[in-house]
């Protein structure tokens, strides 16, 4: 699995787990698994690459473009470009990884990904590549991306700049597409460049206990620890996990101590009965801000890594009888609830209100009548959704936030 930006996969380390070696035989193909990726095979349409429209191969010191002075030390004669043609021009290839499906499987294998990508002088254009896992229907499991750098990355002057990217292949995979795409962000040429394009796989043990601690990367993960409870409580701390995840739902929930999870994944976890800790970011400077919650189900997301509010939005429970007007316990029925304790930027959310909070301890409640929040201790912001509004609780205080009608 791996830990980028793109990532669906909700696992990304550090999980309780005795490692295995790995399966004799193993049949993970070795060295760059790219063919001609560094353009050298010959100019215009690279070989060894489905190309749409332009996309081309170059020799440095062509007129217009990446002059010999900018050509890195490793970096050959030719280079990849957009060309003329379409805004977004790309080169493509499908490399076969069938023959390590047992090693993938068993989460053995690590991806390595590394490439020059750039583009010319002030102009905005710029070239990057998507790595797509793919499982044997051809279907994407996961994508992994790298490079398109901008003008600032450049200092505004041509060039080439490195990006690497290193993570786990997912479970399922049976093939990575490679996708090298030129930007073209104004002129009529498309001078998104790249060279010295690599894929390599290898061996690795799964995840362990003995790597590092996880950590929070904001917009992208939650760091989540079950904090209270027993053994037995534990394997009712339930996270549900897309496929591709290296750790099935059951090895999770027996031996699961802290994990990152992504948010892409938008990860549901079900607290009825223990509570867990959450770490999350801050902001994007790699600060981070903590919260516990217990009693009940929710989903965690993040606005953007811009601004990483970490909203947990209330799942579960049944509201249809709050339809049965010859029930009259129905307007107290509690469906689903929520008690947090938290410090930092952290909101809930329910059906009619959301409650944002400033270092607090908390209560939201779903009942036939409405969203209630009940601030314990500290102070308690809440958006009513019907009415438009905003009211601030005190330790105490409660609000009611009624259904439309």
């Amino acid at each position: 699995m791996l830990t980028t930006a793109t990532t669906r996969v909700a696992i990304a380390a550090a999980v309780l787990v005795t490692a295995s070696a790995a399966s004799a035989g193993a049949a993970v193909p070795e060295g760059n698994l790219l063919q001609n990726p560094g353009a050298e095979d010959g100019l215009g349409a690279p070989p060894g690459w489905t190309a749409t429209g332009s996309f081309t191969a170059l020799a440095y010191g062509e007129p217009g473009t990446l002059g010999t002075d900018r050509r890195p030390s490793d970096g050959g004669a030719n280079f990849f470009a957009g060309g003329y043609g379409d805004e977004i021009e790309r080169g493509s290839q499908t490399i076969d990884l069938s023959s390590a499906a047992e090693e993938i499987d068993s989460c053995h294998v690590t991806a390595n990904a590394a490439g020059l990508f750039g583009g010319l002088e002030s102009q905005a254009d710029t070239a990057g590549a998507d790595l797509s896992f793919l499982g044997a229907d051809g279907g994407v499991i996961d994508v992994f991306q790298l490079g398109y750098p901008t003008v600032a990355d450049r200092g505004g002057v041509s060039a080439l700049l490195p990006f690497t990217k290193t993570g786990r292949v997912p479970v399922g995979t049976r093939s990575i597409r490679y996708t090298v795409t030129a930007q073209r962000a104004e002129g009529g040429y498309n001078d998104g460049y790249a060279d010295n394009l690599s894929l390599t796989l290898a061996e690795s043990d799964p995840p362990g206990s003995s790597g590092p601690a996880p950590v929070p990367a904001s917009g992208q993960s939650i760091v989540v620890e079950v904090v209270r409870g027993t053994a037995t409580l534990r394997y009712r701390i339930r996270i549900h996990l897309p496929p591709g995840s290296c750790i099935s739902p059951e090895e999770v929930q027996a031996i699961l101590s802290a994990i990152a999870v992504s948010l892409r994944s938008r990860p549901v976890i079900d607290a009825t009965k223990g509570e867990v800790k959450l770490t999350a970011a801050k902001d994007a400077s790699g600060a981070t801000q903590t919260g516990r919650f217990s009693g009940g189900v929710f989903e965690v997301a993040q606005k953007s890594a811009r601004n990483p509010l970490t909203e947990l939005v209330l799942k579960g429970g049944s509201f249809a009888a709050c339809k049965r007007a010859n029930r009259a316990a129905a307007p107290r029925r509690v469906v689903r609830q929520l008690f947090g304790r938290a410090h930092g930027r952290f909101r809930t959310r329910g059906r009619n209100s959301s409650a944002t909070i400033r270092g607090t301890q908390w209560l939201i409640k779903e009942t036939c009548a409405g969203t209630l929040t009940i601030s314990r201790q500290g102070t308690v912001v809440v958006q009513d959704l019907v009415k438009h509004k905003t009211v601030t609780l005190h330790s105490g205080e409660r609000y009611l936030a009624r259904p439309a009608g």
